[in-house]
């Protein structure tokens, strides 16, 4: 975890994974898309319910097409003799016309298979005037068009094969491909998330795609969202997380103690730091950015400006926080706080490499500033270099051994490395040297949780919150809690309520809310509560994440209207 509230985010988001759509977490690759559709070629039979279906393209189908539903066709009992009447006479020449249109669906199919898609348009729109009832007709026709990139068209036959057979998985498979070209993404999503459920996700190429879409969908509604996002500071409790990781030594109020207050931007930076001992960000931000604007002693306007690359940072500009960070380094290049903090930037852009070399310059400047070790076994934890990051936390803490968050995340690794005992061992070390902060417990106590010691994980998350009822993430951990160990989906909300009535910013606190509506089946009041996280979300990522949760479950609502039966089907085996 990059900082220990950020566990508690993989926690809730892990939750979430298994409790929407069920596709797993939509940790998302691209699946090969087909070039052409093929049509079908042999003649189906057909029951009174479901029809076999044998689409020319089952033979060259891509790893994404869903299979179609078979069933067995009922047997035809012998004809008696025939006598002729005038009745009998139209029998004759229905059957003739059911004839005529299998001919013209033949003749579609074999110039579907020399490519002449307009041609094949033409028989298979014969064989519809003959016969409006049959599926695959309309199915075929939508392959051509899809081949000639038609994509309304193909919607429209598929959607008329499918009021005709809902449960026909070719048409709804390849309307959803045309929905995905034509950037409809959401509707793509739900046909996608459909034969997934139809499928009872059996087949893994079904899933992939839609973990594709789903990607693709988070990411675009993001980027708009982005667009109109008024920047802002996040949750109180990230906040306070991020301010705390790093040393008072290094920075904090007890730096700028030592500054002078000649100067206005001097006098106005101490005003600064008084707010932000307080926990008033708001006060803080404006007080610095005035006196950004007033004359300062060069090191006091290197500070200010790493202060405010900080908020910058927290509030999710990061190209701002970026600039201001610079502009602090060319004061001061050899900066210690300000090279982490870049180090923290190239980690939100998902640049790894950078922040790696960022480390290893600061490391080259001083190996004995404990920050420096912290920060990086941060990176890697999160990377999965989980071994590093033990020697990371020891160096640490062998170099300052009085900073509380190293014991918990050097736990919390060594739990994650399966050495429980020396995870058991550094939290009761912990607990005894910092038995007055309320974090040490409610980390305690996931691990516990997980362990599923849930009597023991409760007391510590009561603990908790006997001591800091502002904090939201003992709560959270209390809804997972009661949802796990003691089945009270009640309850669990209940929790999941108070920790975003603590801290209303906290997007952690709906993220679990909706997960625990979602295992009520309460889906319409769980897309709210993903709508209140998106609303407070921070950054990109972080949104991508949420509208990704969200777009799932809204497919999940359309899924359970489409098929209830088959919804209810799956909801049985899971819950």
């Amino acid at each position: 975890m990059a900082e220990p509230q950020n566990h508690i985010r993989t926690v809730a988001i892990a939750a979430v994974s298994l409790a929407a759509v069920g596709l797993g977490l939509w940790m998302l690759s691209s699946p090969a898309v087909p070039s052409t559709v093929k049509v079908e070629a042999k003649e189906k039979k057909r029951s009174k319910k479901t029809a076999t279906r044998k689409d020319a393209d089952a033979s060259t189908a891509t790893t994404a097409e869903a299979a179609p539903v078979t069933s067995t066709p009922e047997t035809e009992t012998p004809a008696e003799p025939a006598v002729v009447t005038e009745k009998s006479a139209e029998v004759v020449a229905e059957k003739d016309s059911a004839t005529l249109a299998k001919e013209y669906k033949t003749q579609g199919n074999r110039l579907f298979g020399e490519a002449k898609y307009a041609e094949a348009i033409e028989f298979y729109s014969k064989a519809i005037e003959i016969n409006s009832n049959d599926a695959v007709f309309f199915a075929n026709r939508a392959a051509c068009y899809s081949n000639l990139q038609n994509h309304e068209a193909t919607i429209k036959d598929c959607d008329s094969a499918l009021a005709i057979d809902p449960r026909y998985l070719k048409a709804v498979y390849r309307r959803a491909q045309a929905y995905s070209a034509l950037d409809k993404l959401d509707l793509a999503l739900n046909d996608y998330t459909a034969i997934c459920m139809l499928e009872e996700f059996k087949k893994e190429s079904s899933i992939s795609t839609t973990d594709r879409v789903l990607k693709d969908l988070g990411t675009a509604k993001a980027t708009e969202v982005m667009k109109t996002k008024v920047a802002r500071l996040p949750s109180e409790t990230f906040v306070k997380a991020y301010m705390d990781s790093f040393r008072p030594k290094n920075f904090g109020a007890s730096i700028v103690a030592e500054f002078p207050t000649e100067l206005a931007g001097d006098a106005l930076l101490h005003k600064t730091y008084e707010a932000i001992l307080a926990r008033d960000w708001a006060t803080a931000m404006s007080t610095l950015e005035e006196a950004l604007e007033k004359d300062m002693s060069e090191n006091v306007r290197a500070f200010a400006l790493n202060t405010m690359g900080t908020f910058s940072f927290l509030k999710g500009d990061i190209p701002l926080a970026m600039e201001f960070l610079d502009k602090s380094l060319a004061i001061e290049p050899d900066n210690m706080n300000t090279l982490i903090k870049r180090a923290s930037i190239f980690m939100e852009r998902q640049d790894l490499e950078a922040a790696i070399q960022e480390y290893q310059r600061a490391e080259t400047i001083s190996t004995t500033d404990p920050d420096l070790y912290y920060h990086r076994g941060q990176v890697r934890f999160l990377t999965g270099d989980i071994e590093s990051a033990i020697k990371d936390y020891k160096k640490s803490l062998e170099l300052d051994n009085e900073f509380v968050y190293a014991h918990i995340q050097l736990a919390v690794a060594m739990y994650k490395n399966e050495d429980q005992s020396g995870a058991e061992k550094t939290f009761i070390k912990a607990l005894r040297k910092f038995s007055e902060v309320p974090e040490v417990y409610n980390y305690y106590g996931e691990v516990l949780l997980d362990q599923q010691r849930f009597d023991e994980a409760l007391k510590n998350f009561d603990k908790a919150i006997s001591m800091d009822g502002t904090s939201p993430l003992p709560y959270i951990n209390k809804s997972i809690l009661y949802l796990q160990y003691k089945g009270d989906p009640v309850q669990a909300e209940q929790f999941c309520k108070k920790a975003a009535e603590v801290d209303p910013t906290c997007d952690i606190a709906y993220i679990q809310l909706a997960q625990l509506l979602i295992h009520q089946n309460r889906l319409e009041d769980a897309l709210i509560a993903y709508d209140a996280a998106i609303d407070v979300t921070r950054t990109e990522p972080e949104l991508v994440n949420a509208i990704s949760c969200r777009e799932a479950c809204a497919a999940q609502l359309y899924v359970s209207k489409k098929y209830p039966d088959v919804y209810a089907k799956l909801r049985g085996a899971v819950v």
